[in-house]
């Protein structure tokens, strides 16, 4: 159906999205800004995710082990940067969503 209103409009395509800009017309920058936010959006919900992943897998490496101390001593040292790795993700996450939302 677009095609056919392209077709129809071909001497002022331009018009065709309803707002009278063509491609050309458009804001680059505010591209560039939306593009990075949401890669930067993903990156942050990846180390959360991983810190979440890390903390469950350390948690089931210390159910298994068996009371044996150099296993328990290496979840427990997994735990601890899994929590701070979610805490560093967390935080980054909302002073980058402060700062975005302050420009």
């Amino acid at each position: 159906m677009r095609l056919l209103e392209i077709l129809a409009k071909k001497d002022d395509v331009c018009s065709v999205d309803g707002t009278g800009k063509c491609a050309s017309d458009m804001d680059f920058t505010a591209f560039l800004q939306s593009f990075g936010g949401n890669v930067i959006t993903s990156l942050f919900i990846i180390a959360g995710l991983m810190s979440v992943i890390m903390l469950i897998v350390c948690g089931i490496i210390m159910m298994i082990s068996n009371g044996d101390p150099s296993k328990v001593a290496k979840a427990k040292k997994g735990i601890t940067a899994s929590i701070i790795g979610l805490i560093i993700s967390l935080s980054a996450f909302a002073i980058a969503t402060a700062i975005a939302n302050a420009f």
